[in-house]
């Protein structure tokens, strides 16, 4: 046993960022996105969508905010989707983080998006910050 012990701050931290780019995403707003990431060249999204993989890798930073930008301008106006995230699963080792939980995303028109989401993070001036984005969709009833 390592004897680090796990804070309460850190996990309420790490739910909080989680959270923030989840919204930011469906606000469409790419500044609140990018905050919430680490930016750096290690930074990888993978989310699988009705069988399509989106992997995005970048090389840099600036990479990674351009890519972010550029993602957030595709996919247009927010649509007025409102989320929900559940069954955290949050483990830290010191400056590093790995959380898995569920989301369901709930459009205006009632159509519901179930995915199992990966987050990895790290501590960086005192702020936790997402590195990696893991993203698949299931169907409830087959859980």
């Amino acid at each position: 046993m390592s004897g680090f012990t796990q804070s309460k701050d850190d996990e309420a931290a790490i739910r909080a960022v989680c959270e923030k780019e989840t919204q930011s995403f469906i606000n469409r707003d790419a500044d609140g996105m990018i905050a919430c990431h680490a930016n750096k060249p290690y930074s990888l999204m993978l989310v699988a969508e009705s069988g399509n993989v989106h992997y995005t890798k970048a090389k840099s930073e600036l990479e990674n905010e351009v890519g972010m930008r550029e993602l957030v301008r595709m996919m247009g106006e927010s649509n007025g989707e409102a989320f929900l995230s559940y069954g955290y699963v949050i483990h830290i080792n010191g400056t590093s983080a790995f959380v898995h939980y569920d989301q369901k995303v709930k459009s205006k028109n009632g159509q519901e998006t179930n995915t199992h989401e990966v987050r990895n993070l790290e501590k960086l001036d005192g702020k936790w910050k997402i590195f990696y984005v893991g993203a698949v969709k299931f169907n409830p009833e087959r859980k």
